[in-house]
Order: structure tokens, then C-alpha cells, then sequence
């Protein structure tokens, strides 16, 4: 078990690691469960229509996914803002439009991505549609405005405040 925090020492966000990015993968196995308790655990599941492709683009399951990052963003909101330390654990890098969305303000910060994927595909040049491959594009600026837009309009970030460590190729449109 995790234990408690003192006062302003931290805080750990468990997050949800079963979306249906995960299930879609080829070969993955079945969803683990963590025993410990999550706050951010009831997400409410959302049907992806039609006109959503229209308007959006190459994307699966993107209210859902706004749904996780706009709680995840309060969440960090509100740690931030009472000083605390925060480790946010969970399934893909989808969960970084609200982390970093959350982090990022006037002053400068800057955002050590260690993957073995760029992520930064957009709904035009994703092969799969699954936004864990667009979180850098969605925190530069570029991709489904729903996810741009996650707690503030516009981009997060500029491009000189990223460093990727990892990566050992770009998917042909990154």
C-alpha cells in the first residue's frame, strides 16, 4: 500500500491503466486490476459517433480521453497549487495532455519525454487513430482542439521546451 502523505509533502494520482487504447493493442493482455483505492477511478464511458471522426479527425475514443486529462489536470491544478509533490502513474502517455497542461504556465518550463515513441502524430498522420500516439502534438498546439484545449485554450508548450530521450525512429508523419 501506498502510504498517506504529510501535510503539503505530496500526493500519488493512481489513473486509470485499462482504457481501450490498451485493449486494442495486438497481443496485449487483459486489463490488471490495482487493489489500491484511485481517485480518479470513475470515468464516465462516452460512444464515439460518427460526426466526431468529421470534425476531429483519425481519432478513437477522444471524450473519454478528454474526460481522463480534463480530471487529471484538476487534479495536478490542485496540487500545484497547494505545493505539493505529485507522481502521476498510469496506463499511456494520453494522461500527459493533463499533466503537463497543468504544470505549464507563465513561466518557462520544459517537459523530459523518455519513450521510445515521438508521440507526436495528429489525427492526419497517425497510423492506429489512438491519441497515446499524439500527447506531444496535442501539448505543441496541433490536434483535436478538445484535447488542445484541455485547461487552457492553445498549445502547452513550444517545441525548444521539449527534450526526448529514447526515441529511435519518427513514424513517417511525425
Amino acid at each position: 500500500p501506498v502510504p498517506a502523505a504529510e501535510e503539503g509533502e505530496g500526493d500519488v494520482q493512481g489513473l486509470p491503466r485499462d482504457r481501450p487504447q490498451r485493449r486494442i493493442a495486438q497481443g496485449a493482455p487483459p486489463p490488471r486490476r490495482d487493489p489500491r483505492p484511485h481517485p480518479i477511478r470513475q470515468i464516465e464511458r462516452h460512444e464515439d459517433h460518427p460526426s466526431d471522426h468529421d470534425l476531429h479527425g483519425h481519432v478513437h475514443y477522444l471524450w473519454d480521453i478528454v474526460d481522463i486529462c480534463q480530471r487529471v489536470y484538476d487534479e495536478a491544478t490542485t496540487s500545484t497549487q497547494a505545493h505539493e509533490r505529485v507522481i502521476f502513474l498510469g496506463g499511456d502517455h494520453s494522461i500527459s495532455i493533463g499533466t503537463v497542461s497543468a504544470i505549464a504556465g507563465d513561466e518557462p518550463d520544459g517537459v523530459l519525454w523518455v519513450d521510445a515513441h515521438a508521440d507526436i502524430n495528429t489525427p492526419d498522420t497517425s497510423p492506429s487513430g489512438n491519441i497515446h500516439g499524439m500527447s506531444v502534438a496535442v501539448l505543441l498546439g496541433e490536434g483535436p482542439k478538445p484535447l488542445v484545449d484541455i485547461g487552457r485554450p492553445g498549445a502547452k508548450l513550444e517545441p525548444g521546451q521539449l527534450a526526448m530521450v529514447g526515441i529511435p525512429e519518427l513514424d513517417p508523419g511525425e
